[in-house]
């Protein structure tokens, strides 16, 4: 069973805008195909090595025009991180869905 917490930020873009839930879901999918968004070499590498030993493994997508606005005025980039962590007592991964602010 796949478990996705998000932040609160995260939960009001959900309730605030329509096009929102679609996007992370959009995100998760392309997770799910390996697809880390966009990211450095290094850490694609690092995720690849994550992979490999069961360590946290984090992406990048970037937010469409459409949904940027919710970025936050704190943020640096208009971008929706997704993170994925073991799962405790070896049980499956737990993915977090949050703004790059909130990590």
């Amino acid at each position: 069973m796949l478990q996705v917490l998000t932040t609160p930020r995260v939960d009001n873009a959900i309730v605030t805008d329509p096009g929102f839930a679609p996007f992370i879901g959009e995100c998760l999918g392309r997770f799910s195909r390996g697809d880390w968004g966009k990211l450095s070499e290094p850490d694609r590498e690092a995720n690849r090595r994550a992979e490999l030993t069961g360590a946290q493994v984090l992406a990048a997508y970037p937010l469409p025009d459409h949904l940027a606005h919710h970025r936050g005025h704190s943020d640096s980039k208009a971008s929706l991180w997704v993170a994925k962590n073991p799962g405790h007592t070896g049980g499956p991964p737990v993915f977090t869905v949050l703004f790059p602010g909130e990590y």
